[in-house]
């Protein structure tokens, strides 16, 4: 399970520079970039709590 965990991080790393990408692009893609960085943190947060819960279930 700890392989899986430090696979999420680097996938909570590529999800990061995404947005940071989106957020650096012209204006006229700004709005976008917001609305999936959104649900990119939903996203995320989901994530972490399916991590926690299958290393407590160890």
């Amino acid at each position: 399970m700890q392989a899986f965990y430090m696979y999420g991080s680097k996938l909570n790393l590529l999800i990061l520079t995404v947005g940071d990408y989106l957020g650096s692009r012209p204006r006229k893609w700004k709005k976008k970039g917001r609305m999936r960085w959104k649900w990119v943190k939903k996203r995320r947060k989901r994530l972490k709590r399916k991590i926690k819960r299958r290393v407590g279930e160890l």
